[in-house]
């Protein structure tokens, strides 16, 4: 679980920060290595990120709903 309180978790910046103090190196030096107009830690970025996980599990669920539908109808029989 995270140990760290969050302000609010819809703080990108801090998220990204959690991150990094929690040991992610290789998001560390991408943004100390990073001019901070290249980092995509904008609220538009942190936007298009949400928007792309969330139509990832919207597909996943899709797949696997499909997947258990076909295992009922096979071995239902």
């Amino acid at each position: 679980m995270i140990k760290n309180k969050l302000p609010h978790t819809t703080l990108y910046s801090n998220l990204i920060e959690l991150k990094v103090l929690n040991g992610d190196k290789i998001l560390e030096e991408h943004i100390n290595q990073n001019p901070a107009n290249a980092q995509y830690t904008s609220k538009l970025s942190a936007n298009m990120l949400l928007e792309a996980l969330d139509t990832y599990i919207a597909r996943t669920e899709t797949i696997f709903e499909f997947e258990i539908k076909s295992l009922f109808f096979h071995y239902g029989r």
